[in-house]
């Protein structure tokens, strides 16, 4: 079981960020809700499943990439949803395995600090290194941060796109008609967060 804490303007990821098996294609997840009050869907798509309070979910799961939300109803009402790093799902031999594909960047550059701290020590310590391999780790690292941030970024974008074309349309949870910048405010954003193209993207119809 993979636990996922849900923190409010951020994208919510797995607290073990390793690949893992998928037994019997059931996905088994523990969510740590910010707040006891209200009721919690976790939404594949079309779709959607009740979170109990205890926040264990099972889900079924197919082979490709898996991208879940989680909103927060009060009264019927939508008033916050939650992005969760996308999975990618494999089977090989018959072995269906599931990849964090934000943790997998993350620890990918942690690993990669790491390796570049012990050549610059090696290289301080008298070791004869080349120049150009550390310039390249150096670039290596930034390279794998920079994907890692904007793996993160565009999923926070596509998610709020999806929300916000959900509750435009919703009569039913569209009961404040709240503008772009009050609506990313109920996520934990602002509109300072994002570019003008980010935020005309935010905007656009999702298909739904």
């Amino acid at each position: 079981m993979r636990t996922i804490e849900l923190k409010r303007g951020s994208v919510a990821t797995y607290d073990d960020g390793s690949p893992f098996l998928v037994e019997a294609g059931t996905l088994d997840l523990l969510f740590l809700l910010p707040d006891p009050n209200g009721q919690y869907f976790v939404v594949d798509g079309t779709n959607k499943t009740l979170i109990p309070s205890d926040g264990r979910v099972s889900l079924s799961v197919n082979v490709g990439e898996l991208r879940l939300a989680v909103k927060r109803y009060i009264g019927g009402r939508m008033v916050e949803g939650y992005a969760v790093e996308p999975l990618q799902v494999e089977s090989v031999d018959g072995t269906v395995t599931a990849f964090p594909e934000l943790s997998v960047l993350q620890k990918r550059a942690a690993q990669l600090e790491k390796e570049l701290k012990e050549e610059r020590t090696a290289r301080e310590n008298g070791q004869k290194e080349a120049a150009d391999e550390l310039k390249k780790a150096n670039k290596e690292v930034a390279s794998v941060k920079k994907d890692a941030a904007d793996a993160v970024r565009k999923l926070a974008v596509a998610f709020l796109r999806y929300a916000y074309t959900d509750y435009r349309r919703n009569v039913y949870i569209n009961t404040r008609s709240l503008a772009l910048d009050q609506f990313l405010e109920a996520f934990g954003f602002s509109k300072e967060d994002f570019t003008a193209e980010e935020l005309a993207k935010i905007k656009e119809e999702a298909k739904i």
